[in-house]
């Protein structure tokens, strides 16, 4: 599924957590990171299950609102 997150910090404290917490879950570098953070929203360019956005939901200590853009199902076309 498509996932948008949401960075809304209310502390200096709050946001490194956001920065490290998106830093090692997407491979990103340091300032690629801080930079996301900084902008307010991201979206992942790789496809997300529901287990990565549960792993983000949760992580208190972030505080990373997500937001389901889209769910990809495999459809079937029919031709007549």
């Amino acid at each position: 599924m498509r996932i948008k997150l949401l960075f809304n910090y209310k502390n200096l404290n709050q946001k490194l957590n956001q920065i490290k917490f998106i830093k090692e879950l997407f491979g990103l570098g340091l300032k690629e990171a801080k930079d996301t953070v900084d902008s307010g929203e991201f979206i992942p360019q790789c496809e997300c299950d529901g287990n990565i956005v549960e792993m983000i939901r949760s992580n208190s200590n972030a505080n990373i609102e997500v937001v389901i853009l889209s769910l990809h199902k495999k459809q079937k076309k029919h031709f007549n």
